[in-house]
């Protein structure tokens, strides 16, 4: 205690805990140790453990996640909000939408519905990225970029292939570079922001 008198310790019970694959048993003296046989996060649920390769968050990112940084997949069930960064070594897949945000893959981003970047949204990936729409924002992929309906005055770099799939695929405003060119339903407008635009 604060006065320096040995505090008898409660006798502790042992747990029996089990565990899958992702976690291999190291004998010691007078037990086990339980070791990580891979990267990922630690989840227990009271009887067993293991290390999933995917991080899931329920809802967006924000103020009550704070940013995400993992070494395997994410999956985010909601937004990325505006000044918020997600970056994952596996594939990053995203819901709803990505406002002014940074988001980093080292395999490929998905955004189902659309990134509405503010001029802020840095979205870069080593594969692919795709995305229901693009508005103010920076792309950057080593492969392919597929948009289901308009890029607005954003910043798109690939050394793959740019396709905006959709009837509503146009390539409006801001610069655009692709190595394996371009397909799109709509270039440039004739009354909108300028379109730059090279292979």
């Amino acid at each position: 205690d604060v006065r320096g008198r040995e505090v008898p310790a409660a006798k502790g019970s042992s747990v029996e805990i089990s565990h899958d694959e992702s976690v291999r048993e190291e004998p010691i003296p007078g037990g086990i140790r339980l070791i990580a046989a891979r990267t990922g996060e630690l989840v227990y649920d009271g009887k067993t453990i293991r290390i999933s390769a995917i991080h899931e968050v329920k809802g967006d990112i924000g103020t009550g996640t704070g940013n995400i940084k993992f070494t395997g997949e994410v999956r985010i069930m909601g937004s990325v909000r505006s000044g918020f960064a997600v970056m994952g070594e596996g594939d990053v897949l995203v819901s709803e939408t990505v406002e002014g945000a940074l988001v980093s893959s080292g395999s490929k981003v998905v955004v189902a519905q659309g990134i509405v970047g503010g001029g802020k949204a840095i979205i870069r990936a080593r594969k692919t990225i795709e995305a229901g729409f693009v508005e103010q924002s920076t792309l950057l992929a080593v492969e392919d970029i597929r948009i289901k309906n308009g890029c607005l005055l954003s910043n798109v770099k690939t050394n793959g292939k740019l396709s905006l799939v959709g009837e509503k695929g146009h390539l409006i405003g801001g610069i655009c570079k692709a190595r394996s060119g371009v397909e799109c339903a709509n270039l440039g407008s004739e009354r909108g922001a300028r379109t730059e635009i090279s292979f």
